[in-house]
């Protein structure tokens, strides 16, 4: 439960920054289109590896 709750925390504080500092994003200009272009497979990439990590962990502790 206290995990769920510091999740959803987290999140909500992420959202709420997001939300305030959008101004200060759009400032940044053209070069930063093409970070927030590559931005969703970064993360798409990297949530990725760390769920075959972690599947590779477990089936590792299940075999041994």
């Amino acid at each position: 439960m206290a995990f769920s709750l510091g999740l959803a925390a987290v999140l909500i504080a992420i959202g709420i920054l997001l939300v305030r500092f959008r101004g200060g994003l759009d400032r940044l200009g053209k070069p930063a289109r093409h970070w927030q272009r590559l931005l969703p497979l970064v993360s798409a990439v990297i949530v990725t590896v760390l769920g075959v990590g972690i599947a590779l962990k477990g089936l590792m502790s299940y075999v041994s």
